[in-house]
């Protein structure tokens, strides 16, 4: 009995690093990357994903070099802001999405854009800006569900708690 026991939690115990590792996201990533290095998206996608662990320096390297290898192209800079921002970069942040705004203004008028957008200037605490971008595509669309998420979120993190409440029960009402 004892030994059958100790038999299972052994290979429990050694089965479980080996099956993070090959069910996570950054092995998916990692292997793209590693078949489609010159692919811009998949530099970014793993960049975002060393973002998320807190591989800042590995992200910026990763996504900077996408933006060098694609600078007209308006998804690179947002996904730089997005890296520069998660590491603490704000002002580099704040730079790479002007940069954003000014290669493809027509991105910030999308829906898509203009709540990526928003949410990003929320996470810069500019919070003015990122509600102003909210008020637009909530009046475009005022049952989209990443406006009324992204900016129900803005509004928490801009201390408006009423407000927020109110998005993010809208948002919850029409989740796909």
């Amino acid at each position: 009995g004892v030994a059958i026991v100790v038999v299972c939690i052994a290979y429990v115990g050694m089965s479980l690093p080996q099956q993070a590792y090959w069910d996570s996201d950054l092995f998916i990533y990692m292997r793209g990357h590693q078949l489609y290095p010159e692919n811009a998206h998949a530099s970014i996608g793993l960049g975002r994903e060393y973002s998320r662990l807190g591989a800042h320096d590995r992200a910026i390297a990763l996504v900077e070099d996408a933006v060098r290898r694609n600078p007209d192209d308006v998804y690179e800079p947002y996904a730089l802001a997005e890296v520069y921002i998660a590491a603490g970069r704000k002002e580099e942040g704040r730079n790479a999405l002007e940069y954003g705004m000014r290669v493809m203004p027509e991105y910030v008028d999308s829906e898509t854009g203009m709540t990526s957008v928003a949410a990003l200037f929320g996470q810069l605490g500019d919070y003015d800006r990122a509600l102003e971008l909210c008020s637009k595509v909530l009046v475009r669309d005022p049952h989209l569900y990443s406006g009324l998420y992204n900016c129900g979120n803005i509004q928490l993190m801009a201390e408006h708690y009423p407000a927020a409440e109110l998005l993010l029960r809208r948002a919850v009402k029409s989740a796909p």
